[in-house]
């Protein structure tokens, strides 16, 4: 119904809000016409595409596709790094993991890591540490970091992955196993942690208990 779309764009360019639902719901020919039109007319979107709103490239990608985006986006190192979400959030939808999580490492910064010795015999020590104290965050690092230079994955998680749901744990586990997985080529799950990672929150340490409560006990 032609004469209904453009009675919803002339009602929808009076609210900008309404606009942007517009296009982002218009039917993909007429969306992609739009597209066409911005690229010839708006030479913004080719001298300062970072100062084109979000919505833009989000029907972009609906429209046209995400490689189609990241060829435009090739030579334009600052729009990527002011509209990474967005093509985050695209990868994602289209379980594009390992995209996923090559896109997010590089806009992450690395964790800050502790200082503890990391020779043969602070690993010999912690091992035997772990014997004792399996929970031990610092033998558990010295054991890691040795794991991570070995290239032993399987190693890593088989350490970290039953500690993450106790409180108090380090943001930078998440990190650790997010690069495990990667080595094993398991995309969705390194993505996955490392997504945890950008997000982390410490689990609420245990509420103490009172005298009241244990005397009731």
């Amino acid at each position: 119904y032609p004469a209904l779309r453009e009675n919803l764009l002339l009602v929808a360019r009076d609210f900008p809000k309404l606009e942007v639902y517009y296009w982002i719901s218009a039917w993909k020919q007429q969306a992609d016409e739009f597209l066409q039109k911005l690229l010839q007319q708006d030479d913004t979107i080719e001298s300062s595409p970072e100062k084109e709103p979000d919505w833009v490239w989000k029907l972009w990608i609906r429209v046209r596709g995400l490689p189609d985006l990241e060829e435009f986006l090739s030579d334009k190192p600052q729009v990527s790094l002011k509209i990474w979400p967005i093509l985050l959030d695209a990868c994602v939808e289209q379980q594009l993991y390992e995209k996923a999580y090559k896109l997010l490492k590089k806009n992450l910064d690395e964790p800050a890591l502790p200082l503890f010795p990391e020779t043969e015999k602070s690993l010999i020590e912690a091992r035997k540490n772990l014997l004792k104290t399996p929970d031990d965050p610092v033998s558990i690092f010295i054991v890691i970091r040795s794991a991570q230079k070995a290239g032993h994955s399987d190693e890593i998680l088989e350490q970290l992955l039953p500690l993450m749901e106790r409180p108090g744990i380090p943001r930078y586990f998440s990190y650790f196993i997010s690069q495990a997985y990667a080595m094993k080529e398991d995309w969705q799950k390194a993505y996955d942690y490392l997504n945890r990672y950008r997000n982390f929150k410490p689990a609420p340490n245990p509420e103490p208990v009172t005298p009241a409560e244990m005397k009731g006990s």
